[in-house]
């Protein structure tokens, strides 16, 4: 089940990353909520709650999308590190590299990301913030 739902995730960002509109009525977005909510083992609030930022950004952005590289690299490691079989930390952390990464190569952040939605959500959910010379 578990590389099932992540085969299933992915696709959903793949598709998202490659341009494809998803309509905030879609059917899909409705399922993956409603599937996410029912589930037993969810991942950390934080994690959560920048999940369904990302994907409620994503697709109420009224039709408007526009490319975000990094965002696309970010999913890509996030996605490749559960796969093979890394916590939820190593996990993030995998996604920040590959995030920066990108942005290093001088790739512009588009200012209404879905990424940076999600990112503001789940740096406010943390409940255990790093210390003061690392904040």
């Amino acid at each position: 089940e578990v590389s099932s739902n992540l085969a299933a995730a992915e696709a959903f960002f793949e598709a998202y990353n490659e341009g494809m509109h998803i309509p905030v009525d879609s059917p899909c977005v409705a399922a993956t909520k409603a599937y996410y909510n029912t589930l037993p083992r969810k991942p950390s609030q934080p994690n959560a709650d920048g999940m369904i930022a990302f994907i409620d950004h994503m697709v109420t952005n009224t039709g408007h999308r526009e490319y975000d590289p990094a965002c696309a690299e970010a999913s890509k490691a996030f996605f490749a590190a559960h796969r093979a079989g890394e916590d939820e930390l190593m996990a993030n952390l995998k996604a920040a590299k590959a995030f920066f990464r990108e942005y290093r190569k001088g790739t512009k952040i588009p200012a209404d990301s879905a990424c940076a939605a999600a990112t503001f959500i789940y740096a406010d959910r943390i409940k255990k913030n790093p210390s003061f010379p690392n904040a």
